[in-house]
């Protein structure tokens, strides 16, 4: 008789029974395993929650049902806890393999609860059960788990490091779907170096893998990592000759599809279009909500509506002051909600309480969106910023300075004060009379400060 281990391991690995089982075998554990399987093969989530579930209510062995429902729920953030208490309740797993899988499952629900240091430290007690598994294949999908785990925490080098390792076990043994999943793992921290021929090696190989595999999810994911990647860089021929949308498989995604889908519109000045896709975005997180208002105000400031884009701005700079961070994907959502908001904060008047409300965020990299300076890997954004410009620059009325005034616009972008501009004034004028003459300008630009003055003559090309 198989041992109904092995056979839920083998199911949860590859979605089939071992060669040789009887489906139909006498201890009833083996029917169940085999119907779980062809659930986990349609992808169908709901028949592989209800028929754990069953099985939770008069299994001897709770821990294999538990495994399978486990791995259902930790898709879904606001079951973690759920998840976290149907592990506790099996108690403490004696078997190597068995510990690894409790204590990586735990790491992650932790991880998604936003408890760091229960997550390390469950990751810690499974990498130490691993030295007691044999089996190749297993310890890479565990290791595949506390990538996961450590992609919510937001740790970049434990997700490379667990994702490789695990890659490299799947290819040893040729278990091309297994690599091709535990490469996706390897997307966003990529992604954060901003290396783009890394991503794209990383994006043909995992298709590479999927088609071995015969995985049609898997390719649909991977398609809509390359529309990911073009509409970061800004890839507008790619962009129209990918397959077709994100492929939404959750809320998540749906969200991003329709911010990635409206790119194009703005870069190409077609902005009321660009406006209704945003809108018909439905937020899930706080970063999505942040994203959300920081894209519509820089909608409506390239058609010139800056009381819908004050109140957008608004909107963003509060959000990302006061939401939470759950994960790496939210991360780099805020971050480009911050750099977002600092270019319509520009638009509206107001960028220094949009810098200062979004910091400090984590990580160690910052898009450089607002700054102007060149960054391939968010080109996409940097081209939304530009159009934004040059749309308002189209419709600004004309503003003329006198030289005296550009001479005085020039100082005031320097780090000098009012005094010091008058003591090397080359007219030897009084500081009061500098100081009249910086009114002036502030009165000609229609701002009110010698930031606003700077910012807005930069926006202006005046200086």
């Amino acid at each position: 008789m198989a041992d109904p281990w092995d056979v839920a391991k083998h199911v949860l690995l590859f979605k089939t029974l071992p060669s040789g089982c009887d489906r139909a075998g006498d201890d009833h554990v083996i029917p169940l395993l085999a119907r779980l399987a062809d659930a986990l093969r349609a992808g169908e989530s709901a028949e592989i929650e209800r028929l754990s579930r069953r099985a939770l209510r008069d299994s001897a062995d709770p821990f294999v049902p538990t495994a399978f429902l486990v791995t259902r729920l930790l898709t879904d953030a606001n079951r973690a806890a759920e998840a976290e208490a149907l592990i506790a309740d099996c108690g403490t797993q004696e078997h190597p393999e068995r510990r690894a899988l409790a204590t990586a499952f735990l790491a992650s629900a932790s991880a998604q609860q936003v408890r760091p240091a229960a997550s390390v430290r469950y990751a810690a007690e499974s990498v130490a059960a691993l030295q007691d598994v044999d089996d190749d294949v297993f310890t890479g999908f565990v290791e595949g788990r506390l990538a996961e785990a450590a992609t919510w925490r937001g740790d970049l080098a434990s997700t490379l490091e667990l994702a490789e390792s695990s890659v490299r076990r799947f290819e040893r043994h040729g278990a091309d779907t297994l690599a091709a999943a535990s490469l996706t793992m390897q997307f966003l921290p990529r992604f954060e170096a901003g290396d783009i021929d890394a991503l794209r090696e990383l994006l043909a190989k995992g298709e590479a893998y999927a088609k071995r595999g015969g995985s049609p999810a898997l390719l649909r994911t991977y398609a809509n990592f390359r529309v990911v990647v073009a509409a970061m860089t800004g890839d507008e021929a790619s962009l129209e000759g990918s397959s077709g949308p994100i492929a939404a498989r959750s809320a998540h995604d749906s969200f991003v599809a329709h911010l990635y889908a409206a790119m194009p519109h703005a870069w190409n000045g077609r902005w009321h279009d660009y406006l209704a896709m945003v809108r018909s975005a439905e937020p899930v997180t706080s970063a999505h909500r942040a994203m959300l208002d920081a894209t519509l105000a820089i909608g409506a400031a390239a058609t010139r509506d800056d009381a819908e884009a004050r109140t957008r701005w608004r909107r963003a700079v509060h959000r990302l002051a006061t939401g939470a961070t759950w994960n790496l994907a939210d991360t780099r959502i805020r971050r480009f909600a911050r750099a977002l908001a600092c270019v319509a904060g520009v638009a509206v008047g107001d960028v220094a309480r949009a810098n200062r409300a979004a910091l400090p965020l984590r990580g160690t990299r910052q898009y450089a969106v607002f700054t102007g300076e060149p960054e391939p890997m968010c080109a996409g954004y940097q081209r939304i910023v530009a159009a934004m410009r040059e749309a308002r620059l189209r419709t600004q009325p004309a503003v003329i300075l006198t030289p005296s005034q550009t001479a005085i616009l020039k100082t005031l972008a320097t780090d000098a004060s009012i005094t010091e501009i008058a003591r090397n004034d080359p007219e030897r004028r009084s500081v009061a009379t500098i100081r009249s003459h910086v009114q002036r300008v502030y009165d000609v630009l229609g701002v009110h400060s010698r930031t606003g003055a700077v910012l807005k003559a930069k926006d202006l090309l005046l200086i």
